[in-house]
């Protein structure tokens, strides 16, 4: 961790990190030992971001509109489930998917992010005996 960094945002960035499901603002916010206002974790979250320690992308889920969600750049290829009903996130593990696009494709995939989104388990069957 760079030196440079203030302790909040070493804190968030730890966050980040230590989390194996994607993490958004808010959830980052309930987690932090540190009171701080969500304009400011938002704020660190763009530049760690900008600098690449973390990644961010947007998932739009239905009961809870858009937001943005983070990982740490260093896990690479990540990959989970988004259930749209209970808002959960399952990891899912194993990339078959990046060596089989840069064989076809003769590319070399450094990251990515891979979500899918649907009911989990629980839900859906919740679902059926309604």
């Amino acid at each position: 961790m760079r030196n440079s960094f203030s302790p909040l945002r070493q804190e968030i960035l730890s966050v980040v990190q230590n989390s194996d499901i994607p993490v958004s603002a808010k959830s980052i916010h309930s987690a932090l030992k540190t009171r701080t206002a969500l304009s400011t974790i938002y704020r660190a979250l763009w530049y760690l971001e900008s600098i690449d320690e973390i990644d961010g992308y947007q998932l739009d889920c239905d009961p809870c509109g858009k937001d943005r969600y983070f990982v740490g750049s260093k896990l690479g290829h990540v990959h989970f489930f988004h259930c749209e009903s209970c808002h959960m996130f399952i990891p899912v593990s194993g990339c078959s998917i990046a060596p089989s696009i840069e064989k076809k494709y003769g590319v070399k995939i450094r990251k990515h992010v891979l979500y899918f989104t649907g009911e989990c388990g629980s839900c859906a069957k919740k679902a059926n005996q309604k």
